[in-house]
């Protein structure tokens, strides 16, 4: 008897399908984004919003994608960002995998290198994403003009382990500028997606970003 339950087990997370969360922007009427938005303090400015293609806008696929812009007015001091997050329940996932297009241009709004963008991950303990979970939150490595070539969408991927005690988890684009010596930059972002499930990945869980440029 023991074996058998044993097998149905091993058959149920072998068999559970992954929940799988994939967002072009093409219709942010649902209310499942909190923004796109932002802030700053000292000087420092964010905002976010939906773009479609057009003169200085930049659109991965489908018609629609989300600019990240910030700005300060010349302070030192300033600290600015902008943002776009989700909130998901992960009451029986053990896995996350994120990954994200983005973009940045050498002309229209170009980013300087006082300026970062992330993939950020925090896990709470309720489902309405109120009690963090202080000691487990992810941020990927940066996307920075240091490390990626403008004029091209590179996707950014991020994956861990959620905690056991989590019962919701936040994904969030996060773009962080100080001191822009009052220049507006902004990055562009476009299919996001959540892979959440109770598999374990294999060897090598992080992969290294991918490009690809526009012509």
């Amino acid at each position: 008897m023991s074996s058998v339950l044993a097998t149905l087990v091993v058959s149920a997370v072998i068999f559970c399908p992954a929940q799988l969360i994939h967002s072009g922007f093409e219709d942010m009427s649902n209310g499942k984004w909190d923004g796109p938005g932002g802030g700053g303090v000292g000087g420092g400015g964010g905002t976010g919003q939906v773009v479609g293609i057009g003169k200085d806008s930049f659109v991965r696929s489908g018609a629609r994608a989300v600019c990240l812009e910030i700005w300060d007015d010349g302070s030192p001091d300033s600290v600015a960002w902008a943002a776009i997050m989700q909130t998901i329940p992960c009451d029986t996932q053990r896995k996350i995998r994120v990954g994200a297009w983005l973009y940045f241009s050498s002309s229209v709004l170009p980013l300087g290198s006082e300026s970062t963008a992330h993939l950020r991950i925090e896990y709470f303990e309720d489902k309405e994403g109120l009690q963090l979970i202080p000691t487990h939150i992810y941020l990927s490595p940066p996307f920075d003009p240091a490390s990626y070539e403008p004029d091209s969408w590179h996707l950014i991927e991020a994956c861990d382990r959620i905690p056991r005690n989590a019962r919701s988890l936040r994904v969030s684009v996060v773009v962080t500028g100080q001191g822009m010596n009052g220049r507006k930059q902004a990055v562009w972002l476009d299919d996001l997606y959540v892979d959440l499930s109770p598999a374990p990945f294999p060897r090598g869980m992080r992969r290294p970003g991918k490009s690809e440029s526009t012509g």
